[in-house]
């Protein structure tokens, strides 16, 4: 089971949202929370998106044609904290500053710590396992500066980590090279929870055949993602997409249980209006995606000895309703509690919020 982390940060200074038809994003400036003074050089980011801008030398930024929907704004700068906040852009522009306290470094005793230790080692294998995941795309991906995780672990299971920087994450099979700030990971045998800020960046290709494998490898990531399920039950074209639903009370017998009814998304979706719609049921809405099996690492990962299956997974609403853009994001990333096949995808499965296969287009309706 899977659910994503909460929103970290507060704007400082005023926000303002400027009515420019022409014009959709974010503009302001960065400071230094302690000083007042501007941050010259400071990443400024849409989360989870390729969407990034330098603040200019009197730490002024603009991030324009950002897509209306919810969004979260991220600045950082070496030596100061990570500085967020989470929005909801209408159109316009909308203008966000931030200012960041700087990084403080605790003096006292100093202990050096060998990375190759056998226990932290062993510690940074789980948390790449979880973390990035065990598909095949997610297996591609490499951690580049493991030295700055911490873990602190229990006899019993449990894993936390933390980041003294961001991480670097390269995948040649899908791509992408993503800077993670990661704000935290738990993870139990049964729950992790992990909340994070990535950005990614699209990588060479080195010849015209990568750059053909990772068309096809990101299409294929795309296909029966959870945003491609919310995004089709945004448009109202879930069948046309592949997807099959289904109304359970529980989950105490997934498989084979007759307590189990067909649902459309007329009823899972109320309240529709400029940023999104409410995402609203009682109990759990399982989901199959007809058009491609399990993986192999999936079963494996499930103790499971059975012939591959269409990829079957399960939702719950966290916290009650909760609320989804007309980007296929949920506004609260921990309202939505995930199982099955879509708790098998993880960090290193990700794609950037605004990509779409080609020749797919799933507007809202």
């Amino acid at each position: 089971m899977i659910c994503c982390g909460t929103a970290g940060g507060t704007p400082a200074g005023s926000t303002l949202l400027v009515q420019d038809k022409s014009a959709s994003g974010f503009f302001g400036r960065i400071r230094d929370s302690d000083t007042g003074r501007p941050l010259p050089g400071a990443h400024v980011f849409i989360a989870g998106s390729l969407m990034g801008t330098a603040a200019d030398s009197d730490g002024r930024y603009l991030l324009d044609e950002v897509p209306p929907g919810s969004h979260r704004v991220v600045a950082s700068m070496l030596g100061f904290e990570t500085g967020s906040v989470d929005t909801t852009l209408t159109g316009g522009l909308l203008e966000i500053n931030l200012s960041l306290p700087p990084r403080i470094l605790e003096a006292g005793a100093i202990e050096i710590v060998a990375r190759q230790d056998e226990k932290w080692n062993r510690n940074l294998q789980r948390f790449r396992r979880e973390f990035l995941g065990q598909s095949e795309a997610a297996t591609a991906g490499e951690i580049l500066n493991p030295e700055i995780l911490d873990f602190e672990s229990s006899w019993w299971g449990r894993l936390r980590a933390r980041a003294s920087a961001p991480l670097l994450i390269e995948n040649r099979y899908l791509g992408y090279r993503t800077t993670y700030h990661l704000k935290d990971y738990d993870y139990t045998p049964s729950v992790l929870r992990y909340d994070g800020d990535p950005v990614f960046e699209e990588l060479a290709p080195l010849s015209a055949d990568e750059a053909a494998a990772w068309m096809s490898n990101r299409r294929t990531a795309f296909r029966g993602s959870f945003r491609h399920f919310l995004l089709a039950l945004l448009a109202d074209s879930i069948e046309s997409q592949g997807f099959r639903l289904f109304r359970r009370p529980s989950l105490d017998s997934p498989i084979g249980s007759p307590y189990r009814f067909g649902v459309t998304p007329s009823r899972l979706i109320r309240d529709p209006d400029s940023v999104g719609v409410t995402l609203q049921f009682t109990g759990f809405i399982e989901i199959i995606y007809e058009p491609e099996i399990e993986e192999s690492a999936f079963l494996k990962s499930q103790g499971a000895f059975r012939p591959p299956a269409p990829q079957q997974s399960w939702i719950k609403l966290t916290h009650g309703p909760t609320r989804v853009d007309w980007l296929g994001s949920a506004i609260d990333p921990y309202g939505i509690t995930v199982y099955g096949y879509l708790a098998f995808e993880r960090v290193g499965d990700e794609l950037p919020k605004e990509y779409r296969p080609p020749g797919v287009d799933l507007k809202p309706r």
